[in-house]
C-alpha cells in the first residue's frame, strides 16, 4: 500500500489512538453561527472528537458530518472564536445551531500589558526548548536540569495549568495540518491531548509514517488535504492535493523548481557519468536503454558528497491557508501565487523585498503574513501586503537568536537565549 493509499488509514488509527469506526453511523447536520450577532461563520472545522472524522462549514455556515456510536462529540474551531464541543445523538443530530463565543482579546491584560516586550515564562530553572500554540493554551517542551524533560500547558499570562513527563527521548513538537500536537523522538511519535483534566499521550507511531504521510501535509480545507513535495536534492517543490472521497488519486497543482540549479546538476551527473560508474563496476547495472528511462530517478538516489550538496541552491517554498484559499510563499522565484482550494491559480504577484529570507510567520487569527528578514544575525519582520509588497519593517533586532517563532493575534512568540546575562532560553512576547 502506498503511502497515499494509506493515508486515511493513518488517520483513523495512527493519529486517533488505533480508534475503529463503530457501526450504527449517522447524518449529523447544523450550522455554525456568531453567538455575539447570529451571524455564520463559514470555513469553521467540525470535528468528531476522539476520530479524525472532520469537515469544513460552507459559506452559510452550514455543515455535514457522518458520526457513529463511539463517538459522540463534535469539537468547532474557527480562528478568533472559542473552541466549543458540542455532544450529539442519534435523536438529536438534524439542524443542530452551534453558537461560537468571539475571544476577547485586550493586550493590556493578555501577555504583553503595558510593555511592548515581555517575558511569558520567568523561571531561571526551567530552560523552553520548543513551544506551540493548542487552542487557547501553549503547550511547551521544558527541561528543569533532568535527564528527561517535561510538557506543560500553559496560559497565555505563562501560568503552568498541567504538566507530565513527556516520552522518552521527546526531542521537538510538530503541529500537523490538523491542528494536533505532535511529541517527536528519533524513532516514535506521540500525539498530544488535553481533555479538560489532563494531558495525555496517544500510543506512539513509527516515525517513519509520520514522515512519509504528516509531516508532508500542509493544511486542510473542507474534504481536501494539501501537501508539499520536496525531491530532487530538493530542487523540487511539488504542492498537490487529495481528497479523502477519492485516496488514490492525487492532483498537482503547483510546482516550485530551482531550474538554473537542475539544470546544472542534470549537466554533471549525465547519462555518461552513470555509464562511467557502470565501466568502474561501481554499479548501474543495466541497459541504455533502461538508464535513460531512470535517469531522474537515478540522479534523485545518488549519493552526493557534503561540498557539492552545499553548492546546491534548494527551491524555497512554503504554503499557508488565508481565509478560504490557499497562498504559496516563493522565496526562490520571488512570487506570490494565491490558489483556490481547487488548486486553481487565482492571482500572482512579485514580492518587492530585499535580502528576505526563506521564513514566514503567519498571525492565524489576524489572516496576516510577516515575511522574515534576518541580517548578520539580526531579525526584522514584514507585513506582507494583498499587493505582494512589504510594509515598514517591524524590527526585533534586541533579539538576534529567535526560534521557533510564532504569532498570535499580533503578538508574537518566540524563543530567546540572552547571551550576555542568561543561558536560560525562555519564551518572549513581542506586541507588533
Amino acid at each position: 500500500m502506498t503511502p497515499l493509499r494509506c493515508f486515511l488509514l493513518l488517520i483513523c488509527m495512527a493519529f486517533a489512538g488505533f480508534t475503529v469506526a463503530q457501526v450504527g453511523s449517522y447524518q449529523v447536520t447544523g450550522q455554525v453561527v456568531d453567538a455575539a450577532n447570529g451571524s455564520p461563520l463559514p470555513f469553521s472545522a467540525v470535528m468528531l472528537k476522539g476520530s479524525f472524522n472532520s469537515t469544513e462549514t460552507d459559506a452559510a455556515g452550514n455543515f455535514t458530518i457522518t458520526a457513529d456510536a463511539g463517538h459522540r462529540v463534535l469539537v468547532i474551531f474557527q480562528y478568533g472564536y472559542a473552541t466549543k464541543e458540542q455532544t450529539i445523538s442519534p435523536v438529536d443530530s438534524d439542524n443542530l445551531r452551534i453558537s461560537l463565543q468571539p475571544k476577547a482579546y485586550n493586550l493590556g491584560e493578555v501577555v504583553v500589558k503595558s510593555r511592548r516586550t515581555d517575558t511569558l515564562q520567568a523561571s531561571n530553572h526551567t530552560e523552553f526548548l520548543a513551544f506551540e500554540f493548542y487552542d487557547n493554551f501553549i503547550v511547551a517542551l521544558v527541561n528543569k536540569g533532568k535527564r528527561s524533560h517535561v510538557v506543560q500547558l500553559l496560559n497565555d499570562d505563562g501560568t503552568i495549568i498541567r504538566e507530565r513527563q513527556a516520552p522518552p527521548q521527546t526531542e521537538m513538537l510538530f503541529k500537523d495540518c490538523l491542528g494536533n500536537i505532535q511529541l517527536l523522538s528519533k524513532d516514535s511519535s506521540y500525539q498530544f491531548y488535553y481533555n479538560y483534566e489532563t494531558i495525555e499521550f496517544l500510543p506512539p507511531y513509527a516515525i517513519e509514517v509520520f514522515a512519509r504521510s504528516l509531516q508532508p501535509c500542509q493544511c486542510v480545507l473542507g474534504d481536501n488535504y494539501y501537501f508539499k513535495e520536496v525531491s530532487y536534492k530538493n530542487l523540487k517543490n511539488t504542492y498537490y492535493k487529495i481528497n479523502r472521497l477519492d485516496l488514490a488519486f492525487r492532483q498537482e497543482f503547483a510546482r516550485i523548481e530551482n531550474a538554473a540549479a537542475i539544470e546544472a546538476f542534470n549537466t554533471d551527473y549525465d547519462i555518461n557519468y552513470f555509464l562511467a560508474q557502470r565501466r568502474k563496476g561501481q554499479g548501474y547495472a543495466m541497459s541504455v536503454e533502461e538508464m535513460k528511462s531512470q535517469l531522474d530517478e537515478l540522479r534523485e538516489n545518488l549519493p552526493l558528497s557534503p561540498d557539492y550538496a552545499f553548492l546546491l541552491s534548494p527551491a524555497r517554498s512554503a504554503l499557508f491557508k488565508v481565509d478560504s484559499s490557499l497562498l504559496i510563499v516563493d522565496f526562490t522565484h520571488r512570487m506570490l501565487f494565491r490558489h483556490h482550494r481547487s488548486g486553481a491559480l487565482l492571482a500572482s504577484d512579485s514580492i518587492r523585498l530585499h535580502g528576505l529570507s526563506p521564513f514566514v510567520v503567519q498571525d492565524a487569527d489576524r489572516q496576516t503574513l510577516y515575511f522574515v528578514k534576518e541580517t548578520n544575525g539580526f531579525t526584522s519582520l514584514y507585513e506582507c501586503q494583498k499587493t505582494g509588497t512589504a510594509a515598514r519593517p517591524v524590527s526585533v533586532e534586541r533579539y538576534r537568536f529567535l526560534r521557533n517563532v510564532r504569532c498570535r493575534n499580533g503578538v508574537l512568540y518566540f524563543l530567546n537565549r540572552n547571551e550576555a546575562t542568561d543561558r536560560v532560553t525562555k519564551i518572549f512576547t513581542y506586541r507588533l
